[in-house]
């Protein structure tokens, strides 16, 4: 039951990382720039890191 618990907290997590990138691209995007390499970032609960 934990791993499965454990399993929907990270898939929980990437889909909040993927919309906080979307939404990183768009403001980018208006500001008229683009992203030059990959987002990096670190989940503050769990430390996971995202690249």
């Amino acid at each position: 039951m934990a791993i499965e618990e454990a399993k929907k907290r990270r898939l929980k997590e990437q889909a909040e990382h993927d919309r906080l990138v979307q939404h990183i691209k768009y403001i980018v995007d208006l500001a008229g720039f683009r992203l030059g390499d990959r987002v990096k970032l670190v989940h503050k609960e769990s430390r996971r890191r995202y690249e």
